[in-house]
């Protein structure tokens, strides 16, 4: 700090200039001494200076330059009973205040904030963010925050602005009754909730809250962890179930390759589809359920179920075309079954002949 004054009987000059950029009050060194009647006193931008007298805050100095006399002291003028034309010199403290804009205040939650979750119930969330403040009421911060004290900085203030916005913060989370996924989308609204909230207690210091922003939201490590298991678990579960309707087509493709091979065969083919389809599905169930937290729901595996219908006129054995009995179940002259499988489009699922090459329904191609 720049101290400008003439070390004299009498203090002719009074100004100050923060070097350290973060000073919000500061008491001019009286050091026992008296100003000077037509002393120079100077306001740099964005200053305030108080003279106080007898612990009671006097005259108010915005930016500028003054010549201190009776007629700019109207306050100490009237306090101090002066006859006009009062030339000696009197006591008086100086206090100046910054009221610059505070930036980039970074504020955070020492301890984890309980939080009820629909999912996991109760978890504990922490977070982070900035905000920027200025002090918009000089006489009220001089009273409520520095007191008799010579200095304020911003980083012997930040404490305390700190667990002002903790308190709030979690006054709001808590009124809010959001789950943990429903605060990533409404971070925004929350802040401004928090906001409004704040700036009352701000005010209360003579500091006005310019802006409060949340940045994120944390989770401890093995809650995070069971959320990353549940993301897994779906996306295993569409695979399995693509799985399944894949070896359905593949089936259906071969029977058409080789239709004198019989239903039998295509149809032992779909089954085989299905029941790996489901292995892979319980071995992935039992898997994760050792891990993940009882919450977690299992995905289920749709199964494809080969429909089967039987003739009930006479028709021919598609393996040797030998006319069969209507309710023949086996060839009378190959054995082969006599069970039609009615294949479905992969997609729709509408039944479609075993040559069809496009679904008539969606236009899906089959194989």
């Amino acid at each position: 700090m720049a101290l400008n004054f003439i070390k004299s009987q009498f203090i002719e000059v009074i100004e100050w200039s923060d070097t350290t950029k973060e000073t919000l009050a500061y008491k001019f060194p009286i050091q026992q001494k008296e100003i000077k009647m037509g002393a120079q006193l100077t306001v740099s931008p964005t200053q305030i200076a108080l003279f106080i007298n007898e612990g009671r805050v006097a005259d108010v100095f915005t930016p500028g330059r003054y010549e201190l006399q009776t007629q700019n002291l109207p306050i100490l003028t009237k306090l101090k009973s002066w006859q006009y034309g009062f030339n000696s010199p009197f006591k008086a403290e100086v206090y100046f205040i910054d009221t610059k804009r505070m930036l980039d205040q970074r504020w955070g939650t020492k301890q984890p904030i309980n939080l009820r979750d629909e999912d996991f119930r109760f978890i504990a969330v922490r977070s982070n963010g900035t905000f920027s403040y200025h002090i918009s009421d000089p006489i009220v911060f001089l009273k409520e925050v520095v007191g008799s004290g010579e200095e304020v900085t911003a980083t012997s203030l930040i404490d305390h602005l700190r667990s002002q916005i903790l308190a709030s913060f979690s006054d709001c989370l808590g009124e809010a009754k959001l789950s943990y996924m429903d605060l990533m989308a409404f971070t925004d609204d929350l802040g401004r909730i928090c906001e409004m909230k704040l700036q009352e207690k701000f005010i209360a210091l003579g500091i006005e809250l310019d802006s409060f922003d949340i940045q994120s939201f944390n989770l401890p490590p093995e809650v995070q962890e069971a959320i990353n298991k549940r993301s897994t678990m779906g996306i295993m579960g569409d695979a399995v179930g693509t799985y399944t309707q894949l070896q359905a087509a593949d089936a259906m493709t071969e029977m058409a390759k080789n239709p004198n091979g019989g239903v039998a065969g295509m149809a032992a083919q779909m089954t085989n589809g299905v029941v790996l389809g489901n292995a892979m599905s319980q071995s992935i169930a039992t898997n994760m359920a050792k891990s993940a937290p009882q919450q977690v729901v299992e995905p289920t595996v749709p199964e494809i179920k080969a429909e089967t219908t039987t003739s009930k006129t006479a028709t021919k054995c598609m393996n040797c075309q030998h006319e069969n009995p209507a309710n023949a179940k086996f060839c009378i002259e190959c054995g082969s079954s006599m069970q039609v499988v009615t294949p479905k489009c992969i997609n729709c699922q509408v039944e479609i002949t075993p040559q069809t090459k496009f679904c008539p329904e969606c236009g899906q191609k089959q194989f």
